[in-house]
């Protein structure tokens, strides 16, 4: 079953994205598919019903081919994750990169030059990571950006340099979203919260880089009494 909304009124296109119970042959399916694409090459929830079909079928390289095709003319995240995924699995990152790279030619784009600089991070390619942020303004100084320094410089063990980095990351992360911790169980969330979802404990998060100075209370499993 396709998962997929569809607004147009072709027959053919209807059929492959409301399921397989028309004609019950998945070989038809994505032979429709393939007819959709051959007519809209840059219709992404056809590549991606596509791909996730031939990778159910175990046709992996041909689901690459079909997700790549369709990333080259709109590369959207939800393609950009399952592409990395699969060649991921396949131990083929020189794909990924390559995809990247080649839209990289086409104009500046913060999220993919972060993107390829997290997936090179983690196919243990330290220093290339680091050139694609330095030779890139266009990543910007976000959060992300500055995690993603943080975590170079943790891997050539400059533990001065990722610290600062994370000071900054901090520093740029939206009030609401910043990272907490509790003070008595340890957990941790995004943005403050009265009560800690982990221990249940009132008035115990505080911002993740600002330790506190003083022991923590015990918590507290009453609820706060109102205002009289």
């Amino acid at each position: 079953m396709f998962a997929v909304t569809v607004t147009q009124g072709d027959q053919v296109t209807r059929e492959s994205f409301t399921g397989f119970s028309g004609h019950g042959d998945v070989d038809v399916a994505v032979t429709d598919l393939y007819g959709v694409l051959d007519d809209e090459p840059a219709f992404v929830p056809a590549a991606v019903s596509l791909g996730d079909t031939l990778r159910r079928l175990g046709r992996d390289r041909e689901a690459g081919r079909a997700w790549l095709r369709a990333a080259r003319l709109q590369p959207l995240p939800v393609l950009l994750a399952r592409i990395e995924a699969l060649y991921r699995e396949l131990a083929q990152p020189d794909k990924v990169v390559a995809l990247y790279r080649r839209l990289r030619t086409r104009g500046p784009s913060g999220a993919r030059t972060l993107r390829l600089a997290r997936f090179l991070l983690e196919q243990g390619a330290v220093e290339e990571a680091s050139s694609v942020l330095s030779s890139t303004p266009e990543a910007g100084d976000g959060v992300e950006d500055a995690l993603l320094r943080g975590e170079i410089e943790r891997r050539r063990q400059n533990p001065s340099a990722a610290l600062e980095s994370l000071r900054v990351a901090f520093d740029a992360w939206p009030e609401d979203k910043r990272p907490h911790l509790c003070s008595a169980c340890g957990r941790g969330v995004a943005g403050w919260l009265a009560r800690c979802p982990g221990c249940n404990g009132w008035h115990v998060l505080y911002p993740a880089d600002e330790p506190p100075t003083a022991p923590p209370p015990a918590p507290s499993m009453a609820a706060p009494k109102a205002a009289a």
